[in-house]
Order: C-alpha cells, then sequence, then structure tokens
C-alpha cells in the first residue's frame, strides 16, 4: 500500500484553534498506563480545552488511566468486555458507545481490524489510527502469528482515512506493513508548563544525580544500567530508577550481586514526572532489545534541562536530534553508557550547554499543543 502525504515536521508548530461543537472519540483496548495512553489522556485534555467534545472509550477495562482522566476531567467510558476480540461480535455495541463520544470522528490507538468492526457496525465518522510501536512487536512474533498480524492490518487499513506514526523511525516501519492511503508523522508532545527546567532536589551527600524511568519489563535495559553503574562507584554519583515491573525482583537480586545498592536504588513509581527529572542531574534511556517508536522518557528529561544519555533504538535519537541535546551510545553496552554518565559527571559545562539545547529542542517541536493541533487538523 503507498503512501501518499507525509508531514516532514520541520516546519514552524501549529497552535490548537478553536473547534467548537467538534465531537471526537480516542478509542483504545484498555486502560493500562503505557506511553501511548498517557498521549491519549493529554491529547483529550488539550482538545477539550480547544472546545472540542473529546471522550475516551476503552474496550475492556479502566486501569490506571482512569484517575488520570477523572483528574484532568476527561469523560471516559469503559466497555467492560473479557477480551478485546469480543468485539467481533458485539460490532454495534462498539459503534454505539463510540459514536456516542465522537459523532464526529475517532482516535484509534491500533493499526488492526478495529476500525473495520467500528464500520460494520455502523460508525460514521472520521477514524484515524495512531502507531505508537505495536508493530515493532510483529518480528518477535511467531509466523502464524505474524501472519495474523498482517491480515488483520490488512482488513482495517481501508477504513481509516489517515495512519500517523509519532516519528520518522516509524513512519519507515509502517510503510512495510499495511496503512491507509495517507500517513502523517505527528511527534508525541509534552505539557511544558509542567515539564521544565527548575529547582534541583539535593542528592544525597552531594552527589550528582543520575536519572532512569522505565518500565520494569525485559528489553528496557534497566540491568545495562545497573552494570554501567557498577563501573560508576567511584564516580561520586547517585543513581535512582524510577518504574515498576514484573522483572523487578531479578534487578534486585542484580543490585546486590553488583554490591551497588549503596549508590544505586530503585524507588518504584513516582508521584510526580517532573519533580522526579527536575531532581536529576543526567538522565539514561538505556532501551536494548525493545525498541522504543519516539521515547517519552527521553522528551521528559529534555523538557526539564536534564541532558540525555541514551542508547541509538528506534525513535531516539531522532527525539534527540542525533545528540544535540544528549548522548547517543550502543544499545546493550555498559562499558560505553558509563563512559558517556561519568563524561557529563566531570564536565558541569557540558550538562549545562546539552541541558539548554534539551529546552529549546522540547520548546519548539514536542509541545502537546502543537501535537494536539496536528492531530486535530486531521478531522476539521
Amino acid at each position: 500500500m503507498r503512501t501518499d502525504s507525509e508531514s516532514v515536521g520541520d516546519t514552524a508548530p501549529p497552535s490548537v484553534t478553536p473547534a467548537a461543537g467538534l465531537q471526537l472519540a480516542l478509542v483504545h483496548w484498555d486502560g493500562g498506563l503505557g506511553g501511548a495512553e498517557a498521549m491519549m489522556a493529554m491529547l483529550a485534555r488539550e482538545w477539550r480545552r480547544a472546545g472540542v467534545d473529546a471522550s475516551v472509550v476503552l474496550i475492556t477495562r479502566g486501569g490506571d488511566l482512569v484517575p488520570r482522566l477523572d483528574r484532568d476531567g476527561v469523560p471516559h467510558t469503559t466497555l467492560g468486555f473479557a477480551r478485546g476480540r469480543d468485539v467481533l461480535t458485539h460490532p454495534r455495541r462498539l459503534a454505539r458507545a463510540v459514536a456516542a463520544a465522537g459523532a464526529d470522528g475517532a482516535l484509534v490507538l491500533d493499526g488492526g481490524y478495529l476500525s473495520a468492526v467500528l464500520r460494520a457496525g455502523g460508525y460514521r465518522g472520521r477514524i484515524v489510527g495512531a502507531e505508537h510501536g505495536k508493530l515493532l512487536m510483529a518480528a518477535s512474533l511467531p509466523r502464524l502469528r505474524r501472519v495474523k498480524d498482517r491480515v488483520e492490518r490488512l482488513v482495517g487499513a481501508p477504513f481509516r482515512q489517515v495512519d500517523v506514526g509519532v516519528s520518522e523511525f516509524i513512519v519507515r516501519e509502517m510503510r512495510r506493513h499495511p496503512h491507509a492511503r495517507r500517513i502523517e508523522k505527528i511527534y508525541n508532545g509534552v505539557d511544558l508548563q509542567a515539564f521544565s527546567p527548575g529547582w534541583k532536589a539535593s542528592a544525597p551527600h552531594g552527589r550528582l544525580r543520575v536519572g532512569c524511568a522505565a518500565r520494569m519489563v525485559p528489553g528496557k535495559g534497566v540491568d545495562v544500567l545497573l552494570r554501567a553503574a557498577a563501573a560508576l562507584s567511584d564516580a561520586g554519583l547517585s543513581v535512582c530508577v524510577a518504574g515498576d515491573g514484573p522483572e523487578r525482583p531479578e534487578l534486585e537480586r542484580l543490585l546486590d550481586e553488583l554490591d551497588v545498592r549503596w549508590f544505586v536504588e530503585l524507588v518504584g513509581r513516582v508521584p510526580s514526572m517532573p519533580e522526579f527529572w527536575r531532581g536529576c542531574d543526567i538522565a539514561v534511556v538505556p532501551s536494548d532489545e525493545w525498541v522504543e517508536s519516539f521515547s517519552m522518557s527521553t522528551l521528559e528529561a529534555m523538557a526539564c534541562g536534564v541532558p540525555v544519555v541514551a542508547t541509538d533504538v528506534g525513535g531516539i535519537p531522532e527525539v534527540l536530534a542525533d545528540g544535540e541535546s544528549g548522548t547517543i551510545v550502543p544499545r546493550g553496552d555498559p562499558d560505553a553508557l558509563a563512559a558517556a554518565i561519568r563524561r557529563y559527571a566531570e564536565d558541569p559545562e557540558l550538562r549545562e550547554r546539552h541541558g539548554r539545547a534539551g529546552v529549546q529542542r522540547a520548546r519548539r517541536w514536542f509541545s502537546i499543543e502543537t501535537t494536539a493541533a496536528r492531530y486535530l487538523e486531521l478531522f476539521t
């Protein structure tokens, strides 16, 4: 399938224009709070601020996203299907729920058959798809599951007017899979009022603080960071890892094995990511086998003025402008990661310069207002 249009993302960012009366739904399978779901919540909030009647529809369960939607005043509906594929036998119920939430259009965080089910159920609004990286998992699936995934994408693609990729990297991947006739690139955005430079907390014993925020799942590279930390025991650093997940027990064992617990801490989920990043002097995004379509952690740290050490994975170099506001290192290489962290630790002027460059880049290209305006253009 061909691509008729792409946004190159190198023009002056727009602002959200009023669209009073427009009714849009944002549709996703569940409310597990990952990067895609967080972006959906921010888009809904910004659209409502612009006068759009925006609501969220979750197909299976509510999850951690629901309190965030409630906090932001975003209406939401949870259909409560036991499994996502139950929509195949209840297309009208799905279409009615989405039409009630967004008669004019729906943003679907899925590149599969969901848009076809909406049409089969009678939904008549405009459908836009957003690809945040689900298709990157296809290569690791068993052969039959890969075939099934491709068939699902073939079925759904004709019913979406536009597909959006969140980086040039993911747009290139989308071209290799079934997609809507038109593709646009729209970068993810961040709330620059919340994520901004400011007061820095004092690290224990005056040490520079190295921060990492990642789900503790295989491939995110937290284990690589811990091994890098073992080589930095003499650097006067404090390492703080925010996040949780099934790999945490193994990472706790690795802390003891490496004997770094005295300056490395796994703090779990934190109540405020802006405060977390403002309390750091150096940010690390160590993604390894997990290929990032964009990397919100990279952007959030940049926006807070923290220089970033990140791996050459997926869309991360694109966010960092290939190192203008941070340092890119090979994936899975604790020695390279340690060397880059040490360089920042020993060069305060470099930390300051890359931190300022990150703030400028975030403000120029990655505001949530810009992102919301670009998506809204696809419906208006």
